[in-house]
């Protein structure tokens, strides 16, 4: 049941359409029922800290507030803004 539902989660996390939606959808068609609320709002929340911190992975060069000059430093708080 996990299982499927990471599977879920990966395949859909990306696309422009909600990959939470996509999980409580195919926990309800598959008989999750016996897995505990508490349980499955937990899972939800915990399986999608790894699609956040590989985009964070991904990007840190980008959004590290680390800068040398200070042409980069105008750039990164700018880009900070818009996050």
């Amino acid at each position: 049941m996990v299982v499927i539902l990471a599977i879920v989660e990966g395949i859909t996390e990306f696309l422009p359409v909600s990959s939470t939606g996509h999980m409580i959808l195919v926990n309800k068609f598959i008989g999750g029922e016996y897995l505990s609320p508490t349980f499955i709002n937990s899972f939800l929340i915990i399986i999608q800290l790894g699609a956040i911190f590989s985009v964070v992975v991904y990007f840190w060069k980008d959004i590290s507030p680390f800068v040398r000059t200070k042409k980069e430093f105008v750039s990164r708080f700018r880009l900070w803004l818009k996050i």
